[in-house]
């Protein structure tokens, strides 16, 4: 039996699998390196991410090894290349969450990930902010739509995964984030809220990524005991709780996100050292190799 049989890494990706940022290569060469080990002794790569589909994928091929995914904060979920569980807003509710969250959080801009879309968001000026963002993502930018009547639309009669709400740009509305979240939760308790950086993600009620972690690992019939968890911001503090003896942080985190998890690492590859033996470790050898 493959020495990683019946483990599972499952990593966040925006400043979790992809930090170092590469913006081309998209992955740093070491933490390609160890992905690549680690799905090649049997083990399974997660993918937990906010993010939807298409940019999911693209991981896979970078690495060119099989990988399953928690999207949408786990409105999306996906094994062997193929939907195992989707879960969507009624969009009615949808409208009225929306609308109410943006009023309590004085914020003028959302985006949503839908079955047809990634990314759709109105045609506005403040819209123009995710466009600079998108250019600067490089390889890492998702395909996105801009377009006020096909936002209607969507609203209207798509089936939505996920909004995403911009409180502000500056680094105190981090903190506004962060404080406003158990009002929404206690207004809205038919619905799912985090936060990540400057943003609230809104997804259906359910749809966290700790719970859409559990329901890939029945799905495998993989005990949670061989489960490691990586995260580094608001979205991903349900992972840590959910695995408390085997849950990381990234280094370059919030003090207090990283209080939540059991070890703080400052790439993923690092858990090299964690899963293998010395003698197995190709990171350490590179590293000895380099001195």
């Amino acid at each position: 039996m493959p020495k990683m049989s019946g483990k599972v890494i499952a990593t966040d990706l925006d400043g979790t699998f992809f930090y170092p940022k590469k913006r081309f290569r998209l992955i740093s060469k070491n933490n390609k390196a160890f992905a690549r080990k680690f799905i090649d002794d049997g083990g399974k790569l997660l993918l937990v991410s906010s993010r939807c589909g298409a940019s999911l994928i693209n991981v896979g091929k970078r690495l060119k090894r099989p990988v399953d995914m928690v999207g949408c904060n786990g409105a999306l979920i996906m094994a062997d290349g193929s939907v195992i569980k989707e879960t969507f807003f009624d969009n009615e509710r949808f409208k009225e969450i929306l609308k109410g969250s943006m009023e309590l959080l004085g914020a003028k801009f959302f985006m949503m990930s839908t079955r047809n879309y990634n990314i759709v968001m109105p045609r506005t000026a403040l819209t123009l902010l995710y466009v600079v963002y998108y250019i600067k993502e490089g390889a890492l930018g998702d395909p996105f739509v801009r377009s006020t009547r096909v936002t209607r639309e969507e609203m209207d009669h798509g089936q939505i995964y996920k909004a995403m709400v911009l409180v502000g740009i500056s680094k105190k509305n981090i903190e506004k984030c962060r404080l406003l979240i158990p009002k929404l939760q206690e207004k809205y308790k038919d619905a799912e809220f985090a936060w990540s950086n400057q943003m609230v993600e809104i997804t259906p009620k359910g749809c966290t990524k700790d719970q859409g972690i559990a329901f890939y690992l029945d799905y495998r019939k993989i005990s949670h005991d061989n489960t490691y968890v990586v995260g580094d911001s608001g979205n991903d503090l349900t992972m840590f709780e959910a695995f408390p003896k085997t849950s990381y942080c990234m280094a370059h985190a919030r003090k207090d996100v990283q209080s939540k998890a059991s070890g703080v690492i400052g790439s993923v590859s690092e858990l090299e050292r964690v899963l293998y033996s010395s003698e197995d470790s190709i990171i350490s050898k590179k590293e000895e190799d380099n001195k």
